[in-house]
C-alpha cells in the first residue's frame, strides 16, 4: 500500500495555496469562513470547470465563483429532492392502487406475480428488513398490522416502507400487462420508459440526499429519451434528469413551482455559472414548459 504523506493545512495555508495558483480571493476572512463551514476537499470539486491545468486556475478564476457554483448546485439539489419525494409518493399509491385491484391487496405475497423470481426475494428480504426497523420507531399502523393481521401487510403499507429505490424494482419486476396499465395511467405511453425513469430517478434522489455534486457531472444510470430528444439532449445530463421528471410528475403545482424556481436562478445570472455544464440546451425552456 502506497504511503500518504501529504500534511493537513491550515485554512490560511490554503488560502494562500489558492492564491499562487492563481485564484482571486476577493475576501480572504469571507473564504476562510467557507472553507470552515464547506472544506477545502467538497469545495474543489466545485472550481474544476474553473481551471486550465490540475494546479492553476484560469485568469479571472475566482473565490466568489465557486461559492455561486456550490451554492447553485446546493439549491438546484434541494429543489429536486422536493420534487422528487412528490414524484415517489405519487408512484407508491399509483402502483399500489392498481396492484391491489389487478391482483388482490396481499398478493405481493405471491411470487407468481412476478417476473423474475430472485428478484422478487431480494425485495421482499428488504421490506421485512423495513419492517423489523418500523417496530423498533414503533410506528403505530406497522404495530396495528403486526398485532392485528399477524404481520400481513397491504400493498399500500408495504410499498409506504419501501425506498424510491425498492418501489423502482417492485415495479421492474411486474408482469408486463401489470406495467402497461401503471404507465398507461401515469405517463401515457411504454412501461419501457417508465422502468427506466423510475430507477433513474431513484438514484438521482440518493444522490441529492448524500449531497452529490450534480454541475458538470455525466451520469452513469442514463435517462431514457425519445429519438427526437436524445438528438437535441444529452442523456447523462441532469437536465436529461429535469425533462423525465417533467414527464412523469403527477402534480402540476409541484412541477410549476420547481420550473418557476429554475426559472429564478437562470434569471439571477450567477457569475460563473456555465448551464451548459447542467446539459442545458439553448431552447431548455420548450422542454420544462408549455410556454
Amino acid at each position: 500500500m502506497v504511503d500518504y504523506n501529504k500534511p493537513a493545512t491550515t485554512y490560511d495555508e490554503q488560502i494562500e495555496l489558492l492564491k499562487k495558483r492563481n485564484l482571486v480571493i476577493e475576501d480572504e476572512n469571507t473564504a476562510k469562513k467557507y472553507l470552515k463551514s464547506i472544506g477545502y476537499f467538497r469545495l474543489s470539486g466545485y472550481w474544476l470547470t474553473l481551471c486550465k491545468s490540475k494546479d492553476n486556475f484560469k485568469n479571472g478564476a475566482s473565490f466568489n465563483q465557486i461559492i455561486n457554483i456550490y451554492d447553485t448546485d446546493a439549491e438546484l439539489k434541494k429543489l429536486l429532492f422536493g420534487l422528487l419525494e412528490d414524484i415517489e409518493i405519487n408512484y407508491r399509491t399509483i402502483i399500489s392502487h392498481a396492484f391491489a385491484f389487478h391482483y388482490s391487496p396481499v398478493d405481493h405475497y405471491n411470487k407468481q406475480n412476478f417476473v423474475k423470481e430472485d428478484w422478487y426475494d431480494r425485495w421482499a428480504a428488504t421490506f421485512e428488513e423495513s419492517v423489523k426497523r418500523a417496530i423498533k420507531r414503533n410506528e403505530l399502523f406497522v404495530k396495528h398490522y403486526n398485532q392485528k393481521y399477524e404481520k400481513i401487510f397491504p400493498i399500500w403499507t408495504a410499498l409506504e416502507m419501501s425506498s424510491f429505490g425498492d418501489l423502482s424494482k417492485f415495479y421492474n419486476n411486474l408482469k408486463p400487462d401489470m406495467k402497461k396499465i401503471i404507465a398507461k395511467e401515469t405517463i401515457g405511453f411504454s412501461s419501457i420508459y417508465l422502468e427506466n425513469w423510475l430507477y433513474v430517478l431513484s438514484v438521482i434522489r440518493n444522490m441529492c440526499g448524500h449531497n452529490s455534486r450534480l454541475y458538470d457531472r455525466r451520469l452513469n444510470i442514463k435517462p431514457k429519451l425519445t429519438k427526437k430528444e436524445i438528438t437535441k439532449i444529452s442523456n447523462s445530463s441532469l437536465f436529461s434528469v429535469l425533462v423525465i421528471c417533467r414527464k412523469v410528475s403527477l402534480q402540476e403545482g409541484s412541477w410549476q413551482s420547481f420550473y418557476e424556481n429554475i426559472l429564478r436562478i437562470r434569471n439571477e445570472n450567477r457569475d460563473g455559472i456555465d448551464w451548459k455544464l447542467y446539459g442545458f440546451p439553448e431552447n431548455w425552456k420548450e422542454y420544462l414548459s408549455d410556454e
